[in-house]
């Protein structure tokens, strides 16, 4: 009869990530990263200044993230979570709450102040510019994933271009907030929403042009 198996030793990592200081720690380095980015600007951040906020020692700051890239961006991600949306609505319903989602979180205090300075500071800095990128798929997946659920279930065209609807959508929203500093309210969201599905149900909106 083959032995019992014995169970795997919990690795290291995890054993600290319950840890309840460390936990504690994290937030608290995470928690200064965003106030420093809003006050002193995404680019001008440094670890020192972090240290300093934060009061968590400076190896361990390194522990947990080797670069202030890698740090910069997990504070980033406390920023940036996955809006829900009723699974039982139809996709029109979906996609407004999506948009309307988005619209309320860049055009509201820390993004607001944030994006827009990542934005001017990946033009400068390569690291920055990935960084504004991995942000910015983070905020169009949710929408760009109900797009491509309503193509696979034939409530779209199946030539249908994906990521231009999403552009759509999306896109006069972030002009309107960043650029314009204009509000956008509910009915403009639900206009915006029904010219471009409709548009795309009329095969305008597809991945190649004949």
């Amino acid at each position: 009869m083959p032995a019992a198996l014995a169970p795997e030793p919990t690795a290291p990592a995890q054993i600290l990530s319950r840890d309840p200081r460390t936990v504690r720690s994290r937030a608290a380095v995470l928690q200064a990263t965003v106030e420093l980015m809003v006050e002193r600007g995404v680019h001008t951040v440094s670890v020192d200044a972090i240290v300093e906020r934060s009061g968590v020692a400076k190896t361990t700051v390194y522990r947990h993230w080797p670069t202030r890239e890698a740090l910069v961006m997990a504070a980033w991600q406390t920023l940036v979570s996955t809006d829900d949306v009723d699974p039982s609505g139809t996709m029109h319903e979906q996609l407004r709450t999506l948009a309307l989602a988005f619209a309320t979180r860049i055009g509201t205090p820390p993004m607001s102040l944030l994006l827009p300075d990542l934005m001017a500071s990946s033009a400068r800095d390569p690291k920055m510019h990935a960084m504004y990128d991995e942000v910015v798929r983070s905020r169009r997946r949710p929408v760009m994933e109900t797009v491509q659920a309503g193509i696979a279930a034939g409530l779209l065209p199946p030539s249908t271009d994906a990521e231009l609807v999403c552009q759509l959508i999306l896109g006069p929203i972030a002009y309107a907030q960043l650029l314009r500093h204009a509000e956008v309210d509910t009915a403009f969201v639900e206009r915006l929403v029904t010219v471009v599905l409709e548009a795309a149900n009329q095969n305008m909106v597809r991945t190649t042009c004949d």
